[in-house]
């Protein structure tokens, strides 16, 4: 079983890191089933995760991933998670990896009660938090992940995908890249492989891009360290 644990790291605008952090109790997020892939608002208030093999699961305890939803009080602590209904949710792994005040956007792109495809999708919200359009593809052109591992991050303008993906021009297993949105039709660019600097032949994971679109953590397992994988920090030199 895999538990939630929220650690809230505050970065400020002028580019500086983590520069405050606490601890929030997320008992009542956990279960005896899997949670995973947590998705936590700027504001601290709402989250979605994956929660696998739970019996209220659109597949009931077969089924490896439905995404939930939770909203903190100050004075009641975390809701009892909700699980969002279809077309979010199907017999499908379900996950969300980024959000906006109207949109989630999704591993996968979904296919009206087909196996899904490599991808990434986006759904609008009809009425925020529960009820959501059918997700619709990204239209990331050349999209390829070898790997059964996903990990993407969008920039808080939605303006700059980092994914982590097995792909063209990989050194090793996963690879980061980046993709950026054509703000006049909203496909985005063919990823481009970030290259030595960041990959390794061994594994790059979790991206995740702070606010100022500069800061890049990411875990790997290339690179030495304390352990298996650790976490590193890059910084963006320049805008390509």
């Amino acid at each position: 079983m895999r538990a939630l644990i929220i650690l809230i790291i505050t970065l400020v605008s002028t580019g500086s890191i983590a520069q405050e952090y606490f601890m929030t109790d997320a008992w009542d997020l956990n279960s005896s089933a899997d949670e995973q892939i947590p998705i936590l608002s700027t504001n601290g208030k709402t989250i979605f995760f994956t929660r696998g093999h739970h019996k209220d699961n659109t597949g009931g305890k077969a089924d490896k991933g439905d995404v939930w939803v939770s909203h903190f009080s100050d004075t009641a602590g975390w809701s009892v998670p909700s699980r969002l209904p279809a077309p979010i949710n199907n017999q499908f792994y379900n996950g969300v990896f980024d959000y906006t005040s109207n949109k989630l956007f999704l591993y996968s792109i979904y296919r009206n009660g087909q196996a899904p495809l490599p991808g990434i999708s986006s759904s609008n919200s009809v009425s925020w938090p529960m009820d959501w359009r059918m997700p619709q593809s990204s239209g990331i052109k050349y999209f390829q992940n070898k790997s059964a591992n996903n990990g993407n991050s969008l920039s808080r303008d939605g303006k700059i995908l980092i994914l982590s993906i097995e792909s063209f021009k990989s050194l090793g297993a996963e690879d980061l890249y980046v993709s950026f949105r054509n703000t006049t039709d909203n496909t985005w660019t063919e990823p481009k492989n970030l290259g030595p600097g960041i990959n390794t032949k061994l594994q790059e994971l979790t991206p995740f891009l702070a606010p100022d679109n500069k800061t890049l953590f990411f875990s790997t397992n290339g690179r030495g360290g304390i352990g298996s994988r650790d976490v590193f920090v890059s910084q963006r030199l320049d805008d390509t």
